[in-house]
């Protein structure tokens, strides 16, 4: 069935699709290990915070690079990837099995989109995390 709710396919073509392409900004997590390459529109029209650090006159601007050093809770390469999954498809998933990981990563996702005043995925993140709570509480839960 088709989702009505979304734009219009003219409209995703006028004016979201652009977002995808163009110049795009490198992040860096705890030095080059961690590099991430990501549209610098759909970054910039999504954070204010990385909006300010790449429309400024910071070196970030000038070098179209940012480097963020690992802040336990907050900062890391699994929050890093879950905010560029949110960016591009508007979804969340996580690798780990482990109920008490993936809650775990959800909060630390929440907290990074704070930080980068990023809004929009609270919603989801609480639905995610009381779905997983659901499943452990209620384990005929999980087939619904």
């Amino acid at each position: 069935m088709a989702d009505v709710s979304g734009p219009s396919a003219k409209e995703y073509a006028a004016t979201l699709l652009p977002l995808y392409h163009g110049p795009t900004v490198k992040i860096q997590i705890n030095s080059s290990d961690h590099e991430f390459e990501v549209s610098k529109q759909l970054l910039c029209k999504e954070s204010t915070y990385f909006r300010a650090m790449f429309g400024g006159n910071f070196a970030e601007g000038e070098q179209q690079l940012a480097k963020l050093n690992e802040m336990e809770g907050v900062i890391s390469v699994r929050g890093f990837e879950a905010l560029i999954q949110w960016l591009y498809i508007r979804r969340i998933h996580f690798d780990s099995k482990e109920p008490g990981d993936q809650v775990s990563a959800a909060i630390e996702l929440v907290r990074l989109a704070d930080m980068c005043n990023m809004t929009g995925m609270e919603f989801e993140t609480a639905q995610y995390i009381k779905n997983i709570l659901v499943a452990i509480l209620i384990p005929e839960a999980k087939a619904l």
